[in-house]
């Protein structure tokens, strides 16, 4: 008994201490922006969404909010209704927000991409008139668009969503944001109530959701809309699906490891003539490295788009295309590929189920993964999730109707739950170990499940242990 309360406690105290650490986080950001920012009309806007938490010294009071990097701001649309990426803190150049009295605040902060910033972005909040009081997220790898050639845009002339945010998903990746008309917002266009202009890479956008200021969501809009290079996809126009299926392989793999993706393209009804796949913006391959079988097809390259020809494909026939060296940015999620089939080499559309990859990657700080909207609802509820901790509750409360557990593990941010036989069949208390699992979180109290053990870093590390006896309790 002795032993099962040092346990609870030491995972309950680890859980309980860590919710008090001040964070902000980037809660809703797209991967991919457009480039050619700048003041005025220049440029195409992004939104993201900002969750601050617990930041208790900058209690009832406002703060400044901020995109940068090094000493580089993007664009902010600022407190004073104007477009700036000057650095000095200030209402005329960046948005001012009010802070609760639980150090809390969460919305949307609109931007446009300063190409002296590069590819990653971190935002931070500096209390106004304490400016050197501040709160920095982690950083965000941005796929930079150029909408020539590596982006395109889907718009909407008038919806249903009348000044929300706005987010274009791809396989479950935020591929595009902004706002809803009429948002007062300066942008070089005039669409009517509701409407929106979203810069996104090429490929599909499978679905678009608009979201309430309070970070929940409003209305979704489906798909699927191809994307071309330099073109506005009315999202009024769903794209016409087209014959032939595809596999991809391997299905799971780690971001930074080079991996050999074999796809897999067969016909279903009609004759195929040609073959296009669309590598999504988080990935990187190189053309160099990419074969297809059989060696009498034709391959070329567009931009991001493979393009095979020179094939007449029906019955058991089939195209094999392998792009050897593969990686990702760093992320955590399932990625559709698209794949284009055409039965007269011309014209094109996408198969009606797109091949799948689930790529993972570094381990988040716990606290970060544990993050809630203004509504209390986890911000990364149903996601999945990458973390590292060092084991405090292995198989101790494991067995009888509770097999998987829960185990708990803890780093020096948070803890967290881990409910799944993978787990508590596997590791030992000490143990670090690196863990991919789905927020699930059980009555509220924040979980893993399902989750598997990655990688057990090392064993027998210590941690803080509180001792209590049963009559210390009564």
């Amino acid at each position: 008994m002795k032993k099962f309360v040092e346990l609870f406690l030491v995972s309950f105290l680890a859980i309980t201490l860590a919710s008090g650490a001040a964070s902000i986080t980037a809660t809703r950001i797209p991967t991919a922006i457009a480039d050619g920012g700048g003041a005025g009309s220049t440029g195409y806007p992004y939104a993201v969404f900002v969750t601050i938490s617990g930041w208790t010294t900058a209690a009832n009071s406002q703060a400044y909010v901020k995109l940068y990097n090094s000493t580089n701001n993007e664009y902010m649309w600022s407190s004073s209704n104007a477009w700036s990426n000057t650095t000095t803190y200030n209402t005329a150049n960046q948005p001012v927000v009010n802070i609760d009295a639980s150090g809390n605040w969460s919305g949307w902060i609109y931007a446009k991409h300063n190409t002296s910033l590069g590819t990653a972005a971190s935002v931070r909040a500096a209390k106004v008139g304490a400016t050197s009081t501040n709160l920095t997220s982690s950083s965000q790898i941005f796929t930079i668009l150029n909408t020539a050639t590596s982006g395109g845009w889907i718009i909407g002339q008038t919806s249903s969503a009348v000044n929300k945010g706005i987010v274009a998903y791809s396989g479950g990746s935020m591929v595009g944001t902004y706002r809803t008309e009429d948002n007062s917002i300066t942008e070089g266009y005039s669409y009517g109530s509701g409407g929106f202009k979203i810069a996104v890479p090429i490929g599909s956008v499978d679905s678009l959701v608009a979201y309430n200021d309070d970070g929940s969501a409003f209305q979704t809009f489906i798909g699927p809309w191809i994307i071309s290079a330099g073109v506005e996809t009315d999202f009024s126009s769903v794209s016409v699906l087209a014959s032939g299926s595809a596999s991809v392989s391997p299905y799971m793999w780690k971001y930074n490891s080079p991996t050999n993706l074999q796809f897999v393209i067969k016909p279903t009804t009609d004759t195929l003539k040609g073959i296009r796949i669309i590598k999504p913006s988080i990935l990187s391959w190189n053309t160099g490295a990419i074969t297809v079988l059989p060696n009498s097809a034709g391959l070329s390259f567009n931009g991001d788009t493979v393009q095979i020809s020179n094939i007449s494909l029906s019955g058991q026939d089939s195209v094999v295309l392998t792009c050897g060296g593969t990686t990702a940015i760093d992320t955590t999620n399932i990625f559709s590929v698209i794949i284009q089939t055409s039965n007269d080499g011309i014209s094109y559309g996408q198969i009606s189920t797109l091949p799948q990859v689930f790529i993972y990657g570094s381990p988040r700080a716990i606290s970060a993964v544990k993050q809630k909207e203004a509504s209390g609802a986890h911000t990364l509820l149903g996601k999945w999730v990458v973390i590292k901790g060092i084991v405090t509750v292995a198989n101790e409360f494991a067995g009888g109707n509770a097999p998987g557990g829960p185990a708990y593990i803890q780093d020096e941010t948070g803890a967290a739950t881990l409910y799944d036989t993978a787990i508590v069949n596997n590791v030992q208390r000490g143990d670090e170990i690196i863990v991919l699992g789905v927020v699930a979180p059980f009555n509220d109290l924040f979980e893993l499940a399902p989750c598997s053990l990655l990688e057990t870093v090392s064993s027998g590390n210590p941690f803080d242990t509180t001792v209590v006896t049963i009559a210390q309790l009564l």
